[in-house]
């Protein structure tokens, strides 16, 4: 699992001037009002903007799921499939556990579906074979 420590002060990159200070404190916004301001700004507003994310003059909370995903350069879909996850999926799959693609692909089973499997096998048959499958193994 990806483990996040604290990121030196200077990463290959000269210090940068910052418009935080105590009497002007960082403005904070959500992912969804960042992508309202931007569509109608100017290129000039949105470098403006980015200079100030930059500084840490500006902060997102709550990016969304496409901001996130541009910004780990992964795609969007996986976003998607992983904010979906169960907390113990979750886990599984950052121990390598599970395979991130596997589960993307995987295909859910509707309720018709499961319904028809039902029909066609009888309630009987489906418990006998879960009984079976979470059955401890005696060996």
């Amino acid at each position: 699992m990806l483990q996040v420590t604290e990121i030196p002060p200077r990463v290959n990159t000269p210090p940068r001037p910052t418009n935080v200070t105590p009497d002007r404190p960082a403005r904070v916004m959500t992912g969804r009002r960042l992508n309202r301001l931007l569509k109608v700004a100017s290129a000039r507003d949105r470098a403006l903007i980015a200079a100030d994310l930059t500084q840490g003059a500006l902060q997102i909370l709550r990016p969304t799921y496409a901001q996130a995903s541009a910004l780990t350069n992964v795609s969007l879909g996986y976003v998607t499939t992983v904010s979906g996850l169960t907390p113990e999926e979750r886990a599984q799959l950052a121990r390598g556990l599970l395979s991130l693609p596997r589960l993307h692909n995987r295909r859910r089973r509707s309720n018709a579906e499961l319904d028809r499997v039902v029909e066609h096998y009888g309630v009987e048959a489906i418990w006998r074979a879960l009984d079976r499958a979470t059955a401890p193994n005696n060996g």
